[in-house]
């Protein structure tokens, strides 16, 4: 792996049928090793026992380790090729004090990582919220940007303001959540608006997001050439964060559910 090979089947399965523990003590061995290609191998094998362990001291631990590989790797491109952000899942309690530490102090960064800015919103890191406002006047200047050139109009995944606007939405900060919905809303490309931006949705994870998926659920028009319809991709992230949804109905039940429903309980 440091010379850039692949593990084999076998030796992935070993680490996959072994004890979490286990793994987890044999893996932080390489966390620091001088290759950043045995780094990231190391950090994708432990995002996978997350998924497979349903052990709360154990997740954690995987989190806080994330976290570090994230706010503290000296490559950027070890971080990048973890999920990170994906787990919208990962509630304040997944976080430990010391995980929660290094994204304030990666946060005081004059340009800090976009994922690190999101996590500081899953960590319900209140105190940042300071810090995020400054971040986020990144974003108004982005718009005087593309106010004078329309071909700058793409609003996703360039600039630090639009994820501490995320942040702060998630933090429930009304102003925030109210723009990233109307942004997210006037997308002029139907098929990154459904691909690409309507997870976001699942990640600020606030009551006035719900209406506004379930719009999207109704929408039968695809999205790629498999003819996929656009309230599918809804269907998806409304299954992450509503309880009681019925992730794994068709879409004609799923639009039923949600329309029989008074009140919708959000999953923390």
């Amino acid at each position: 792996i440091r010379a850039g090979g692949q593990a084999t089947h076998e030796e992935n399965e070993r680490i996959r049928a072994a004890d979490p523990s286990v793994a987890l003590e044999a893996l932080l061995a390489f966390e620091n090793d001088e290759s950043s290609e045995a780094r990231r191998y190391v950090y994708y094998r432990e995002e996978e026992l997350l998924f497979e362990s349903p052990s709360t001291d154990v997740r954690r631990e995987i989190i806080e380790r994330l976290v570090r590989a994230i706010c503290l790797d000296p490559d950027d491109t070890v971080a990048d090729s973890l999920y990170s952000i994906g787990p919208n899942d990962w509630g304040a309690d997944d976080f430990t004090g010391q995980a929660k530490e290094w994204i304030r102090a990666h946060l005081q960064n004059r340009n800090p990582r976009t994922d690190a800015i999101l996590l500081s919103g899953l960590a319900d890191l209140q105190d940042q919220i300071p810090r995020l406002k400054e971040l986020r006047a990144e974003d108004d200047d982005y718009e005087v940007a593309i106010a004078q050139d329309a071909d700058a109009r793409t609003y996703v995944n360039i600039v630090n303001g639009w994820h501490a606007r995320l942040a702060l939405a998630r933090l429930v900060s009304l102003e925030d959540i109210a723009h990233c919905i109307e942004k997210i809303e006037a997308a002029p490309d139907r098929f990154i608006q459904g691909r690409m931006l309507l997870k976001y949705y699942g990640y600020i994870r606030q009551p006035e997001v719900i209406p506004i998926l379930q719009q999207h659920l109704e929408r039968n028009d695809p999205l790629d050439e498999g003819m996929t319809p656009a309230g599918y991709y809804a269907q998806k992230i409304l299954a992450e964060i509503v309880e009681g949804f019925p992730a794994q109905a068709d879409l004609a039940t799923a639009r039923a559910w949600m329309q029989a429903q008074t009140e919708f309980k959000i999953k923390r």
